[in-house]
């Protein structure tokens, strides 16, 4: 029996006739899209306090999973090197842009990564039910009481902000590389195709609509980005949390410029919400840490090291890098800080 097979028995799912879904408020930085999944009660979050985020979202919460991802690989042990079957769920909290449950089916084969099938090999491969939960935002019921998760994957300057709003500590485990094994991603700013703007030294004194403080390629990363180009921040720059609104402002002439996170462009071209002839790309930023898997506090350090070796074993499934949308699968982060 493969690991996939012996995790299917092991999933726990609520189906969404359980739960109602939540809708979310419009401006979401996902672009405004409705989720789906399978929803868990008790998860469903509350609004986010506007004092705390700058646009209040409600989160969808689901039943799948997901695991870790850097920038090095690990080979695969003997089943019989495998842990033993664990007592209790293993919980975590996807806030993948890319998955299936968090954004559109409109592009067949692009951003519907399936964590359900990472679900059903980590539960075959740890020997214990996983739990978890799509979500846009981290909810204090992500990660205190009794369910507190076990692991966050999202993008890290997602992840690390949320975290420090809620005063956790968050532990970095492995990054998931995309189908060109990369695992970072940047800032694109785009103007209308018209523009006299051929570059970000071009951008002096444009409106300008940044990302919410929390996506770093599409704040501060493309803050940082125009600073390099000799550009200071431009006195009309403002903050819109949705990338489509902040696109389609451009097209509107309510801005001058726009900075778009790198996965939206397919997005937003192949499903013609903004068409190509209408902006061009002047400039991106640096790369910046893309998603990204955390052990919370709840896990400990032996737990994490085996959901650590499960996922950078992962790479040597070739249907589950399919259903990830991923090349090189999981891979260790580097340096000291693990970032």
């Amino acid at each position: 029996m493969t690991s996939a097979e012996r995790g299917r028995r092991l999933i726990t799912r609520s189906l969404a006739a359980n739960s109602a879904p939540q809708p979310r408020t419009p401006g979401s930085h996902l672009g405004g899209q409705g989720s789906t999944g399978y929803h868990v009660t008790r998860m469903v979050p509350a609004e986010k306090d506007n004092a705390a985020r700058a646009a209040a979202v409600l989160c969808a919460a689901a039943w799948a999973l997901m695991g870790a991802a850097g920038c090095s690989r690990a080979s695969s042990g003997p089943a019989a090197s495998r842990p033993a079957r664990q007592a209790g769920s293993l919980r975590v909290v996807v806030m993948d842009p890319l998955a299936r449950e968090l954004s559109c089916d409109c592009l067949p084969g692009y951003a519907q990564r399936r964590y359900g099938k990472l679900c059903e090999y980590l539960a075959g491969r740890l020997g214990r039910a996983v739990g978890v939960t799509f979500a846009e935002y981290l909810e204090p019921a992500h990660v205190r009481g009794a369910d507190a998760a076990h692991l966050v994957i999202a993008q890290q300057s997602l992840a690390l902000s949320d975290a420090n709003a809620l005063r956790i500590t968050l532990r970095p485990l492995a990054r998931l590389t995309d189908r060109d094994g990369n695992t970072t991603l940047r800032g694109h700013f785009l103007v209308r195709a018209g523009d006299r703007a051929a570059g970000l030294s071009d951008l002096t004194g444009c409106r300008l609509l940044l990302g919410s403080e929390e996506f770093a390629e599409s704040h501060f990363a493309a803050l940082a980005a125009l600073a390099a180009a000799g550009v200071d921040r431009p006195a009309g720059t403002r903050t819109e949390p949705a990338y489509l609104n902040r696109a389609l402002a451009v097209v509107e002439k309510t801005a001058d410029a726009a900075v778009v996170p790198s996965w939206s462009l397919r997005k937003m071209f192949d499903t013609g919400k903004v068409e190509r002839a209408w902006v061009k790309d002047v400039g991106r930023t640096a790369p910046v840490p893309f998603v990204t898997v955390y052990a919370t506090g709840a896990l400990g350090d032996r737990q994490a090291a085996d959901v650590r070796a499960a996922l950078l074993a992962a790479r040597s499934e070739p249907a589950l890098l399919k259903a990830l949308e991923s090349r090189d699968g999981f891979v260790r982060l580097t340096g000291a800080s693990g970032r």
